[in-house]
Order: structure tokens, then sequence, then C-alpha cells
């Protein structure tokens, strides 16, 4: 008896986890939550009556990791986030991965795709397929009135890594519909990660290697050099400011954040964060050249507002296409690429058990 495959995509990224959590004719439901993986502790301090976290513990090599949309609430100040170019095969990455499949609710995965920064991707892609493929113990996300048991097993039988930015490619030429004419054409896909700028620039679907290329930075460089600023304004009286998640969010949100209980202003203080930008963009307009034969410039990733305006300084005569929802577009990609991996495999072969958007 036939079953239809289950394909799932994840972008673990060093600021959100992005998955897609069921896809359809009418797209991709797709979520996220923070990457932030700390050691789950044991109590609970709800008493029955306060509301208890969205987050899940997970097991990886016997230390339970608590991970999920609200799991700012579960680390404590001395917290700090992981960021080297060894991150992608951590306990802490391995935690944020079983989280996003305990989000999903599947049984298991015949094709799961995943995506690494282009600083990562050489070294880590190998060892990460080999890590993610296989069995993995899951908490099973319930309501408190349901029974049954606490966790499950989730086989993942094959495993793809994708370049980060070739998932935003794949995303842009679907969301678009001009997948015949990008085929022809030479496109641009700028990726600013959290911790690195990613970009790819690719002849149809042909990557460019010498042309394309990452820089360590990214998003936290940004509000990294935000936080300095800040932390210098008279109104924090000499106090450092470090919190770079509420400076991201006071970003996405365009309100004023407040740190020791006072407001801030953030408009000098994006003027650094911009020209740290430059520089990043800098970086990539020298791999990359002036754009004389860029037909496309597609910018995708969770700080695509803060690159927006740089990139169009750089290249005032293209048109710097934002994708849609652009914190999902990788791993929309990623999706997309899976379903059209598994198509071509299987094309031709009826006894064996065709794609289904499962």
């Amino acid at each position: 008896m036939n079953h239809p495959l289950i394909i799932r995509a994840i972008d673990v990224g060093y600021g959100n986890t992005k998955f897609v959590v069921s896809s359809n004719d009418q797209g991709f439901h797709c979520d996220l939550f923070p990457s932030l993986a700390s050691p789950a502790s044991g109590g609970d301090l709800t008493a029955g009556v306060l509301q208890k976290r969205n987050t899940v513990k997970v097991d990886v090599r016997g230390i339970f990791f608590e991970v999920g949309k609200d799991a700012e609430m579960a680390v404590d100040s001395s917290f700090s986030r992981t960021i080297d170019e060894n991150y992608p095969l951590s306990d802490a990455h391995l935690a944020l991965v079983r989280g996003a499949m305990a989000y999903m609710g599947v049984t298991h995965i015949d094709q799961l795709v995943v995506g690494l920064p282009l600083l990562t991707y050489a070294k880590c892609r190998v060892a990460l397929m080999e890590r993610l493929k296989g069995e993995h113990i899951i908490p099973v996300i319930k309501h408190e009135s349901s029974p049954g048991a606490e966790t499950r097993t989730v086989i993942v039988r094959n495993v793809v890594v994708f370049p980060q930015p070739m998932g935003g490619l794949l995303d842009h030429a679907h969301q678009t519909e001009r997948s015949q004419e990008i085929k022809r054409e030479t496109t641009l896909v700028v990726d600013p990660g959290f911790y690195t700028l990613d970009w790819l620039v690719c002849k149809g679907l042909k990557p460019l290697e010498a042309r394309s290329g990452a820089k360590a930075g990214g998003i936290s460089s940004i509000l990294q050099a935000i936080a300095s600023s800040i932390s210098e304004d008279p109104k924090m009286e000499g106090r450092r400011v470090t919190d770079l998640a509420r400076i991201d969010e006071a970003i996405r949100e365009n309100r004023q954040p407040k740190f020791y209980g006072t407001a801030v202003d953030m408009t000098e203080h994006m003027k650094v964060g911009f020209e740290k930008a430059r520089q990043l963009v800098g970086s990539l307009a020298n791999k990359v050249g002036n754009g004389q034969d860029i037909d496309n410039i597609v910018l995708v990733g969770g700080g695509a507002a803060l690159f927006e305006g740089v990139l169009k300084e750089k290249y005032p005569h293209h048109k710097i296409e934002v994708a849609q929802r652009p914190v999902f577009s990788n791993v929309r990609g990623f999706q997309l690429g899976g379903l059209q991996m598994i198509a071509k495999s299987s094309a031709g072969e009826d006894h064996r058990p065709k794609a289904h958007q499962a």
C-alpha cells in the first residue's frame, strides 16, 4: 500500500528557527520560534493559576533543553546565544531541530530539507546530514486534557542541505511566477542573517561561486552597534545596554524600546546601525561587482528591513525585490526544493509512493 511521502523543511537561524508545519495546494503553513535553547529547569511556578510557557523540553544526549515560542522566558540574564562556525553541529542546534519537529506534529519525515549559511556550508553539510538522519525522540505537544505518551520517535529517512540563500531564490521564482524568466537571468539573492550576511549570485539556477559569499557579522553586528550607541546616550547615565533582542523587537515594531525603565528615541542610533549595514554591503559589492549584468536583486531573511535602503544606495538603478514575509522565504524555498527533488526522483516509477504535499 502506497503512503504519501512527508517532506518538511527547517531553517535554523541564529535568530529564529523557521519550519513548515504543513503544505497543500494553497501554499505552506510556516511557523517560527526564537533560536534559544537553554538547559531545562525542573520547576513549575504557575501554581495552576498562571499560564505555562509555550515551550517543549527536548532530550539531546541525556540533557534536556527548553525550546519554543516562549523560550525567551526560560533564559536568565547570564544566557548568551552560541554564535560560531560549529553551531550547526552543536547540541543546542539539534535541540532546535527537534523542537521544530515537535511543533510539526509529524510521525516521520521521508525527506527533511535544511539550510546552512555559506560560511559553514562546505564545512558542516555532510556532518549535519548524518546527524539529522535517523531516529529522534520528540516530546508530544498536546492539550492538558488529552491522554497519551509523553514522547514519540520520529524517523527522518533522508536529509538534504541547501545553502540558505538558494531557498530564497526558489521561493522568489515561485512567488513571482517567473520561474522560466529567472532560468535565463542573473539574480543576486541577499540574505541578512543574525550572524552572517549571505549572498548568492546565480545564472539561472546555477550558482556563480566566485561572486557569491558571506560576511560574518550580519544583524547581530548591526544590533551591537546600535546597543553601543544607546549606551552612550546621556539618558543611560553611563549604564551599558546589551539586550539585542529588545532592540531587534523595537525595530521590527517601529517603537521606542525601554532600558533601565527609560524610553529611548532610536532615530540617531539607527543611523549608526545603517552605517554598519553599509560596511557589510560594501563587502558584498566587492565580490558581486557593479551590477551591470545583474537582472534581479532579491532580498530575503528576517533582517530585510535593515538592508533594503542600503542596497538601493549601492545599486540605485535596480529594483530591490523584497520577498513576501521574508523571514520565511528560505524555508519556503527549502520546501519547494524538497518537493521538486522527490517529484523528479519518482517520475515514471508508478510502483513508488509519489510526493504529496502532506
